[in-house]
């Protein structure tokens, strides 16, 4: 049951940017490929995850302290990563900055997807925690 949610609510909260971006898309008549796929809603991916993995992990006493300390740690410098990310894609959005989109969008889909397999990952050692007696 907790991976479910966290699916739910997490990876579908995670990416309703994307998926908002997803539907403009096939409504509008003049999108490119390229709209699809914005750097700063990869981020945002990674930013959800990464707060939902400290927030679950943080009041949990019946796990290992050297894993649970370990895996915030991992988590906050994601947040710290994923947040420098944001702060270059703002600044990429204008002309005068000449920064290189495609690989910064190359390390924001590689992220978000370390990203979701760390919180995978996590949910899924807290969920087979509870089902074990």
């Amino acid at each position: 049951m907790i991976k479910t949610k966290w699916f739910i609510y997490t990876v579908l909260v995670g990416l309703i940017p994307f998926l908002i971006r997803f539907f403009i898309f096939i409504i509008s008549n003049n999108k490119t490929s390229d709209y699809i796929f914005n750097e700063v809603d990869l981020v945002t991916f990674g930013l959800v995850l990464n707060i939902t993995n400290i927030n679950e992990i943080d009041g949990k006493e019946n796990v290992e302290s050297i894993w649970r300390t370990k895996n915030i740690g991992i988590s906050v410098v994601m947040l710290i990563l994923f947040a420098a990310f944001l702060g270059i894609t703002y600044f990429s959005e204008d002309d005068k900055i000449n920064v290189n989109r495609f690989n910064l969008k190359s390390c924001a889909v590689i992220l978000s997807i370390v990203s979701a397999l760390l919180s995978y990952s996590i949910f899924n050692r807290l969920n087979t925690m509870k089902s074990q007696p």
